[in-house]
């Protein structure tokens, strides 16, 4: 029977009235001119026809000569094999008994009193045919349904809401075969579905091993009821593989933290005796030396700064692949950061045809928060390459934010890409670029070889800072590489950001400018400082010393914790150099002590080590050093940490014998812009003047507030941009009034005039 599928419908009118019958059969005939209109007067005669053919819709009257009220429909629904929907007609006050009826399962009823509205009752029997067909056609699904549930190879199990079993397929038999369940039973342990979890049954077999089963529950509807469906999954082959692959990934993080532990001491190991040669080299370069052996000595410093990079870039590498690399959350400024990288470069002896041009979008903030360290590793491991690689012709540096669609309030996206028109690669080697250890086979890689590292790390690090790092080459067109990271706005500049953690050194300090004249040399007048050295490595010993004595340092030597605390209580120290690893006490517990000593609260500790995961910095910060010295180091580290630690001992008694312009720095920036482009470097020249009234204004109400923390910021900040135009005598009053205020000393009194007074100066000189 498709009821309603088909044009013309079939009916069966059981109706004693001629006149009633008649009026229905024309109104039949009338709404479906092409169906088939069975009748009958009697019930048995009703029931003899609808057994022996099926009909659409069967229009039955409950009050026949054979039978009446609600017997009929009871009497005809029995007999009506076919199961062919029955609509009532009912006379007036027996419309309780229709409702009746239709509660027991009739599809509609009509009052005869309205059987002359042809209108109204065929607009009902119409409906009536396209409810039963959109009913039937449910009851398809539904059996397609069972069927498809049926065929499944997971359990599924329909029950009330209060478990008791209402539908189950055959693998959910089959599964739960030792509870016996079926329909009607009740379901051993319900699932909430709120709870959007699992739950785990063992079906207990005669194996050793039991079932293990996963029983997952939803709100679902069965045959018009409000019910569960449970979903049964026999998972004990997966919860074998899931217990192997636990197996296989602890044996694999042990083996990753062996090879990690093993990369760590490999590294000291490698780093202690190659500080020994990097020191050697550093004195030795310091002596008369003929042109054959200079050359000798460079080459073993550059071969020992390949060695060095190698070995960090293998440890970084490594940490990164165990998950141990961390990432800094500070705020900095995007324009200190580029020309940080950018001082790199400009301090190279550049003997090609290479010009460089940098591009920053005006639009750019200059404050956001991100891990400045490592979008610093990876630019200059990009431009590294890109001057590394380009014999002639030019490199770019682009920097502008890049749309994006999250919100920028809460994320800055930066795109930085840096363009060169060197070689170029194929686009077949593209795959494998950023694979360790891989480089193309170009000649000029022979000549400029590397670790083939760099960009491997690159693109891990941009990855771990969510952001991204693509290429675009091509041979004899030069590549492009953009590196997208999503950094956050900063509204308010932190003062303390220029430190990290693991180094109090400031982050942009080859930004502060030129140092002072023999910045290693202790000042005429002043008294040598006294720095303890505690070293248990004779070679390291003799390197520290030595390099201490040409500096002009009083020394203490110790080779032990202990011994280290017995010379600090004795004599009065400027500043400790501690190695970490010593025997009888280590330098971390060592240094613990020393500050448990009044003289030595505020006394710089430095630790020396070769140790250089995070986790060995962070230990020697915890246990009270200032800063770390990671070996090898070279004398020219050795200085500058004296120098910014001890620095009453190395400044010139006046600042004011200093020349206003250091010649050599305005060599750099000019090369950077171009001593062609005049028009830019006059618009180079404005921009930095023009800051600076913006720095004497913010300065000026800082100090009047006796912001402190303020001064030192704008101090900071200054300091960078007055360096890199090349103002040496500016730089060092900046220079020395912050570490005044960074050792409590009182906010300057006097310091802005003077500061107006140094910047006319530079303009006569700049002019």
């Amino acid at each position: 029977m498709t009821i309603g599928a088909e044009a013309n419908p079939s009916f069966l009118v059981v109706e004693d009235n001629p006149q009633d019958l008649g009026i229905v059969t024309q109104t039949l005939k009338q709404y479906f001119p092409h169906s088939k209109v069975s009748t009958a007067q009697r019930l048995s005669e009703a029931v003899q026809l609808a057994q022996s053919e099926c009909f659409d819709l069967i229009l039955l009257d409950l009050n026949l000569p054979d039978s009446r009220g609600l017997d009929t429909f009871t009497q005809f629904k029995i007999a009506n094999l076919n199961e062919s929907p029955i609509f009532i007609f009912s006379v007036f006050g027996n419309e309780s008994v229709a409702a009746e009826a239709v509660a027991a399962g009739a599809a509609d009823f009509y009052p005869k009193d309205y059987l002359t509205d042809s209108v109204l009752m065929g607009r009902a029997i119409k409906n009536t045919l396209e409810r039963q067909s959109i009913l039937q056609s449910l009851r398809n699904s539904e059996q397609k349904l069972r069927g498809i549930l049926d065929s499944s190879p997971d359990g599924i199990v329909v029950t009330d809401f209060k478990g008791t079993i209402l539908f189950l397929n055959t693998a959910a038999t089959l599964l739960l075969k030792s509870l016996s369940l079926k329909v009607g039973s009740v379901f051993p342990t319900l699932p909430n579905p709120n709870d959007k979890k699992q739950i785990t049954l063992k079906e207990e077999t005669d194996s050793i091993d039991p079932k293990i089963i996963s029983v997952v529950s939803a709100y679902s509807y069965w045959d018009n009821t409000p019910a569960y469906c449970l979903t049964l999954h026999d998972f004990s082959h997966r919860q074998k593989m899931i217990d192997e692959l636990i197996l296989a990934q602890r044996v694999a993080d042990k083996s990753n933290q062996t090879k990690t532990t093993f990369l760590a001491n490999i590294s000291h190991e490698i780093r202690t005796p190659l500080n020994g040669i990097m020191g050697a080299i550093t004195l030795l370069s310091d002596t008369p030396l003929s042109r054959e052996q200079k050359d000798y000595v460079n080459t073993i410093n550059h071969s020992s700064d390949f060695l060095l990079a190698l070995i960090n870039d293998l440890l970084d590498l490594s940490k990164i692949e165990v998950g141990k690399t961390h990432l800094e959350t500070t705020s900095f400024n995007l324009n200190e950061l580029i020309q940080c990288v950018l001082d790199q470069f400009a301090e190279r002896p550049n003997k090609k045809s290479v010009t460089f041009k940098l591009i920053m979008d005006p639009n750019l903030s200059a404050w956001v928060v991100g891990d400045p360290w490592r979008i610093r590793q990876i630019l200059t491991n990009l431009l590294s390459n890109a001057f590394k690689f380009t014999q002639a012709g030019n490199v770019t540096l682009s920097v502008s934010p890049y749309a994006d669609s999250h919100d920028p309030k809460e994320c800055y996206p930066i795109a930085f890409e840096v363009k060169d028109t060197g070689p170029g690669m194929s686009p077949c080697f593209l795959p494998s670029l950023f694979t360790p250890f891989s480089q193309e086979n170009l000649d000029i890689s022979k000549t400029e070889r590397g670790s083939g590292l760099g960009l491997a790390i690159s693109k891990r690090l941009a990855d771990l800072m969510g952001g991204s790092l693509n290429a675009i080459t091509k041979i004899g067109l030069g590549s492009t590489f953009t590196l997208k990271i999503p950094l956050k706005p900063s509204v308010e500049p932190n003062p303390n950001n220029f430190y990290s953690k693991a180094n109090k050194a400031p982050l942009l300090s080859k930004l502060a400018g030129p140092s002072l004249p023999n910045p290693g040399v202790v000042g005429k007048g002043k008294r040598p400082p006294m720095v303890l050295v505690a070293e248990d490595h004779p070679i390291n010993q003799k390197l520290v010393v030595t390099m201490l004595e040409k500096i002009g340092c009083r020394i203490l030597l110790a080779q032990t914790g202990i011994e280290a605390l017995s010379q600090a209580a004795h004599t009065a120290v400027d500043l400790v150099l501690m190695d970490c690893q010593m025997p009888e006490m280590d330098g971390l517990e060592a240094t613990r002590k020393l500050r448990e000593l009044s003289q030595y609260k505020t006394t710089p500790i430095i630790a020396m080590t070769a140790f250089v995961f995070s986790e060995d910095i962070q230990h020697c910060l915890d246990a009270g050093m200032t800063e770390v010295l990671k070996k090898p180091f070279k004398k020219t580290e050795l200085e500058e940490l004296l120098h910014r630690w001890l620095p009453t001992h190395f400044k010139s008694d006046s600042i004011s014998t200093l020349p206003t312009l250091d010649d050599e720095m305005v060599k750099q920036w000019k090369e950077v812009i171009g001593h062609e482009d005049l028009s830019f470097q006059k618009e180079f020249i404005h921009l930095f003047f023009s800051t600076s009234q913006d720095f004497l204004s913010e300065a000026a109400s800082a100090i009047q507030e006796k912001d402190k923390k303020t001064v030192q910021h704008l101090l900071h900040r200054f300091k960078g941009s007055t360096g890199h135009i090349g103002a040496l005598r500016l730089t060092a009053l900046l220079e020395e009034t912050e570490l005044s205020l960074l050792k409590d000393s009182d906010l300057p009194e006097g310091f802005i005039p003077r500061v107006q007074f140094e910047l006319e100066e530079l303009k006569t000189a700049l002019n």
